[in-house]
């Protein structure tokens, strides 16, 4: 028997009673609390990984990011098509959406993975791995695990994204959080007690990715009710639509990739390899601000996707206020409290690895300062990509992304270095999001044509204000 239309099923039958309640905390588990595990791991890569270890992890960051890249450009697609679908109350788009982006993803980082496998050696060579660096060998193993990571961290992404759709399967979430945060953790700590390695502690969280996803898949199979897998109702235009809408936020990671080539390369001429240690710090210890604001968006996307799907205009301007309003004030009160906390987490978290280590904690400490001093304005950047993403505003999403992550950063790397020296490589931070803030609102005025007169005006209307000319309940 047929199932019911789309729109005519109560919330209950898709799980859309508790949207609400039960936001922050899955949001919780699905990014703060692995953000506090990868939190804990750095930890022991800071104590006990040598210099040479942490350059390596340094100079292949960008390896890192670009196979970061697939790991979340189709999840975050398919997060704006299933939350609208979602309010739409469209089995037959769920089930679709789902199978398409399940199947086509998978195939395509495979692939991906085996390319950047057969190709590691020339690609840590351009990376700048060369005689005089000597990093050759341990960056291609590096590489290796970043390529084979690929593949369970993207059926991760995916899967926690379709299991947060509805009551029945959110369960899973903190089954596949748990299963993965305590088999990274204690293999961790199995490593150190038998002799800290960069290869075994990459084999410890590599092997906690692969358990986590199998778990999930299982999971999934038993209790999830509206997205089903069916190979006949594999859409590629469907896998193409939910890519080109996650495109944006999979960019981000290869206009970050293209900034760290740049600037470490620029790094390593102009100043020296051992800066490249501070990058690496930043990048373990900056979890914490990082993670809340990526909780908040991953938050603000599902509730304005499902709204916008309803098309309650009201909602929608509640919902963008609300927005607006908690998630300032909180990123302004977490970037207060990393300035005072970075300082003493650099002391206790970064080990005596070499003869340069007071330079490199005394850099690191300027670096996470200014970072923190940056964080109110990514969170108004990141407000804004939501609002991007849902309304498949890909132009603004991809030009807001560039901007930060990539050509005022580089900009800003360069020019402040040059009048601040190595100082001015961290000032970059704080300045290209403040600039990046400043072209949002622009394009803001530029779209409605107009001031902002009132919170909708936040979610781009357009100059008639209406949302969506197609849906005459918008209007």
């Amino acid at each position: 028997m047929r199932e019911a239309a789309a729109g005519t099923e109560p919330k209950e039958a898709f799980g859309l009673h508790s949207i609400a309640g039960s936001l922050l905390y899955l949001v919780f588990l699905i990014q703060v609390v692995p953000g506090i595990v990868g939190f804990v791991t750095d930890f022991f890569h800071l104590q006990f990984l040598s210099e040479q270890d942490l350059s390596v992890l340094s100079l292949t960051n960008s390896i890192d990011t670009i196979t970061t890249i697939l790991t979340v450009l189709f999840p975050l697609g398919a997060q704006v098509v299933l939350s609208k679908a979602l309010g739409r109350r469209d089995r037959d788009e769920l089930s679709r959406s789902y199978t398409s982006v399940i199947l086509g993803q998978t195939v395509l980082v495979a692939i991906l993975a085996a390319a950047i496998i057969a190709f590691r050696y020339p690609i840590v060579a351009l990376l700048g791995a060369d005689e005089s660096v000597g990093l050759l060998d341990s960056g291609a193993m590096v590489v290796v695990f970043f390529a084979l990571g690929m593949i369970p961290c993207s059926l991760k992404n995916l899967l926690y994204i379709t299991l947060y759709l509805e009551d029945a399967s959110r369960r899973g979430i903190l089954y596949g959080i748990v299963t993965g945060s305590a088999i990274n953790i204690l293999g961790y700590l199995y490593v150190t007690a038998v002799g800290p390695s960069l290869f075994r502690y990459l084999l410890a969280g590599f092997l906690s990715d692969v358990f986590a996803a199998v778990l999930l898949i299982l999971y999934k199979r038993r209790k999830s009710r509206i997205c089903r897998f069916d190979l006949s109702l594999f859409s590629m235009k469907s896998f193409l639509h939910i890519g080109n809408l996650g495109l944006p936020a999979g960019a981000e990671y290869l206009y970050v990739a293209i900034y760290e080539f740049v600037v470490i390369r620029y790094t390593i001429h102009t100043f020296s390899s051992t800066y490249l240690a501070v990058f690496e710090i930043e990048d373990d210890l900056n979890v914490i601000a990082e993670s809340f604001v990526m909780a908040m968006c991953l938050i603000l996307v599902y509730r304005l996707g499902v709204v916008y799907g309803e098309g309650n205009r009201e909602r929608i301007r509640n919902e963008i206020r609300n927005a607006w309003i908690i998630c300032m004030a909180l990123s302004v009160a977490v970037a207060v409290l990393c300035f005072f906390v970075y300082p003493r987490m650099v002391e206790l978290f970064v080990g005596d690895n070499g003869p340069n280590t007071a330079l490199i904690k005394r850099n690191a400490v300027i670096d996470l300062c200014l970072v923190s001093l940056g964080t109110p304005f990514y969170a108004a950047n990141n407000i804004f990509t939501s609002v991007y993403e849902v309304r498949e505003l890909v132009k603004h999403a991809h030009l807001n992304y560039l901007l930060e992550t990539c050509v005022l950063f580089i900009l800003f790397s360069m020019v402040l270095s040059r009048f601040m020296g190595v100082t001015g490589l961290w000032a970059a931070y704080p300045a290209a999001e403040a600039s990046t803030l400043a072209v949002n609102f622009l394009l803001m005025i530029l779209y409605n044509r107009r001031l902002p007169s009132g919170w909708m005006d936040f979610m781009f209307p357009g100059p008639d204000g209406s949302l969506k000319k197609e849906n005459s309940a918008m209007a």
